[in-house]
């Protein structure tokens, strides 16, 4: 899907006192006896260069600042983890973030959150195949720009309570412009089965890919069942 930056990782780590040495297979070797809190700035906000730093400011002496840190909800559900197991976190949910870092952790017992993702890939079999289903362990509030486009295209979705959702397709969906981007935006994960949604729309649909250069990669599989994708 194209290229993963490492740069948020390792030199996050060594503004925390970190020695990180490349190797010749282009890897890195990262350690640290003593690692220490540091104001750390992600270019892009990276979902997992965010987690990794935040472990690492968790049991690092004093306070770490993560500027332009990602948002995603499985962070904030993360972060809910470390906190049971002592770590002092505040901004998770924000582009800031701080941690004071603690002398250890400790066992904690946490249930992994739904996966937003699956949610959205199901609701766009529903919709698919102009079918009918209700869904559990579906958070719409992590969802929400999805939601509306969908919604745009002449998806019915209900609430039926805190995490269930009834999924209703149209006869004919409508086109959409869709513009990929970090949380709280449209999701690149989630591209690649709407770009094939909007294959069966009536009319022409606009979906631009802005987080990975290769992701568009399921064009030329969607041509050879018959889809009209022009550049």
């Amino acid at each position: 899907i194209g290229e993963r930056n490492t740069d948020y990782h390792y030199r996050g780590f060594a503004r925390m006192s970190a020695t990180v040495k490349g190797t010749p297979s282009g890897g890195y070797v990262v350690s640290a006896e003593d690692l220490r809190g540091a104001s750390v700035y992600c270019d892009l906000p990276s979902h997992t260069g965010t987690e990794n730093l935040i472990m690492a400011a968790s049991l690092a002496r004093g306070e770490t600042v993560i500027v332009n840190a990602a948002s995603d909800p499985e962070i904030g559900d993360f972060a809910e983890l470390l906190v049971k197991m002592g770590a002092k976190i505040e901004g998770v949910g924000t582009r800031t973030v701080r941690i004071v870092g603690v002398d250890k952790l400790h066992g904690a017992e946490h249930t992994v959150m739904h996966d937003r993702l699956d949610a959205g890939l199901f609701i766009m079999a529903v919709a698919i195949t102009k079918g009918e289903a209700t869904l559990t362990g579906v958070r719409r509030d992590h969802l929400e720009i999805f939601d509306a486009k969908l919604t745009q295209m002449g998806v019915e979705i209900i609430s039926r309570g805190d995490v269930t959702v009834t999924v209703r397709g149209p006869e004919k969906l409508t086109p959409i412009n869709v513009v990929t981007t970090y949380y709280p935006g449209m999701s690149t994960d989630l591209q690649p089965a709407l770009t094939a949604l909007a294959c069966v729309a009536h009319g022409d649909s606009y979906i631009r890919e802005t987080v990975f250069e290769d992701r568009m990669g399921h064009v030329k599989n969607l041509r050879q069942f018959g889809a009209s994708l022009s550049p």
